[in-house]
């Protein structure tokens, strides 16, 4: 889908009803903001590429948003294109280790697993993992030109990772976000992944107060008030970012009442009680085999970390 004169909408799918949306920018250099996961370059991104005109060779630059592995794990695929992405999130992409024990292991244990079982997951995830490098590290403010008009403001609005970064195209007021205004997830039930709360907070009051006419985002979110269009426009932006904060707000306050409630209890039992208190505050999709929304544990456990942690 053409979103403006000089910038492609490319949708890939992946794993079981997964769906990232990537954005190709033509400017003098041509550049892609995401590149999906590993099977997205010489899949989804190709044949799409190929309907305008272009190959994947054709890339000159690849800006991610953040280093997960379903916006930059395309990475290495797309050969010759140098590599951005924000300095705090490199290790994501170029430590294996340093990623599990960022994304993985602190709800692990929180969840009850043993050393040694969080030790084998830690050495599977290390023994599959694609090492990439990064080419130029990016830091808030930073300008990247790609010729005929196109010159994006690098804008770090952390909290689904510490190094998520924005890509603002102040002349068109166009601003790419991938995944730093999450709603409610991307997928009907579950919650928002975030890795930073308290952070996110904060991100959504600075989105709020900036100027912009379309936002970008990288996947289908799930929000209060607005359809989960990936692209939001007009007064449509303003009403899906305070959807934003109230989910993360009542997420926020339930787990808080929870901890309150249970203090000293393994977390567990404060996952359960927040999860019930949520029920009646969002629209949760309880998986059978667990009672629990499928990422409750990974989600709250990160908000409950978070709280904790500021006490």
């Amino acid at each position: 889908m053409r979103l403006h004169q000089q910038v492609l909408q490319i949708g890939t799918d992946w794993g079981d009803g997964g769906h990232t949306k990537l954005y190709f920018l033509e400017g003098e250099k041509k550049a892609i903001i995401d590149t999906g996961v590993d099977s997205s370059p010489k899949g989804d991104i190709a044949r799409y590429l190929a309907y305008f005109g272009y190959k994947l060779s054709d890339i000159d630059i690849i800006l991610n948003t953040h280093g997960h592995s379903d916006h930059a794990g395309g990475n290495p695929a797309i050969q010759g294109s140098a590599v951005c992405m924000h300095e705090a999130d490199t290790f994501l992409v170029e430590d294996p280790t340093k990623a599990f024990d960022y994304l993985t292991a602190p709800t692990r244990k929180l969840m009850g697993k043993s050393d040694a079982e969080i030790g084998e997951e830690r050495a599977r995830y290390v023994s599959s993992a694609v090492k990439q490098k990064v080419t130029r590290l990016l830091k808030d403010g930073d300008v990247v030109d790609l010729g005929k008009g196109i010159q994006l403001k690098v804008v770090s609005i952390p909290g689904h990772t510490m190094g998520s970064i924005g890509y603002l195209w102040e002349k068109e007021g166009m601003f790419f976000v991938g995944d730093s205004a999450m709603a409610q997830g991307s997928r009907p039930g579950i919650f928002p992944a975030l890795y930073h709360p308290l952070t996110y907070a904060r991100t959504l009051q600075r989105l709020l107060e900036m100027p912009m006419g379309l936002l970008a985002l990288g996947h289908y979110y799930q929000a209060l008030r607005v359809n989960s269009n990936p692209i939001k426009q007009g007064n449509q932006i303003a009403l899906y970012l305070e959807d934003c904060q109230e989910i993360n707000n009542r997420i926020m306050e339930s787990v808080a009442k929870a901890i309150q409630k249970n203090w000293g209890s393994p977390f567990p039992a404060i996952m359960a009680e927040a999860v019930e208190d949520l029920t009646q505050r969002l629209n949760l999709r309880r998986e059978p085999a667990t009672g629990m929304p499928n990422n409750a544990a990974r989600a709250l456990g990160i908000y409950y970390l978070d709280i904790t942690k500021a006490l």
